[in-house]
């Protein structure tokens, strides 16, 4: 696939976050990928 930029982007609420801290900080770190964290169904924060 030359030429073409895959992205990839996990989406996870922010109830997530609280429970699994370092396996989120570990799965953006190994993925090397963004994760959006989401509040009330809305983006609030992402993670690189």
């Amino acid at each position: 696939m030359n030429g073409v930029c895959r992205v990839l982007t996990l989406v996870k609420p922010v109830s997530y976050l609280k429970k699994n801290t370092l396996a989120v900080i570990n799965e953006v770190r190994e993925n090397r990928q963004p994760m959006v964290i989401t509040q009330d169904g809305k983006a609030s924060a992402v993670i690189f």
